[in-house]
């Protein structure tokens, strides 16, 4: 929907925070991690930054993502992920949460993404990914590869042929929806 942040970080990576469209009452930013290779704009990380539902005082949720980059090169390059997840339900109180955890992605030389774990991926598939007209084009393929996964808590990342994705059941969605 619209723009909230912009870096540049360790001159290399273009670091763009934007928020995204959510239901009522909820919140949700995107972090997109970018850098020029070969003249291309590629994506180095996608992933959630920001998401919160707020019905006070019955329910309240709220997950935030910093990153902080290190190195100075693609051999030394790494991304510490600092994360804080809160939760509360009056109703069911033994439900609620609250902490902070620290977590660290590596940068793949081959792929230029950054990453915390690799999964092997094979089977048939559908892809949404959003299409320059502003619609979404669903297509079929299929996959037998080990490709970088970026896991933050309960989400789960994956690089897939210069796209980031979600995934639910056999249905891949880029994070550019």
């Amino acid at each position: 929907m619209s723009v909230d942040t912009v870096k540049v970080l360790n001159k290399v990576f273009l670091q763009i925070n934007y928020i995204k469209r959510a239901g009522s009452n909820e919140d949700a930013m995107n972090q997109l991690l970018l850098y020029v290779y070969n003249g291309k704009l590629c994506q180095a990380l996608h992933v959630n930054t920001l998401r919160s539902y707020d019905i006070r005082p019955n329910e309240y949720s709220l997950f935030k993502l910093k990153v902080l980059l290190k190195g100075h090169d693609a051999n030394t390059y790494r991304l510490t992920l600092h994360a804080h997840n809160e939760h509360s339900i009056s109703s069911i109180p033994m439900s609620n949460y609250n902490y902070n955890k620290v977590g660290f992605l590596a940068f793949d030389k081959k792929n230029k993404v950054f990453y915390n774990s690799y999964e092997h991926i094979i089977g048939d598939y559908k892809f949404h990914n959003l299409i320059n007209s502003g619609g979404i084009s669903s297509v079929k393929g299929s996959l037998k590869n080990d490709v970088p996964v970026v896991k933050i808590e309960k989400d789960n990342y994956y690089y897939i042929n210069g796209n980031w994705y979600t995934k639910e059941k056999s249905d891949f969605y880029s994070m550019l929806l």
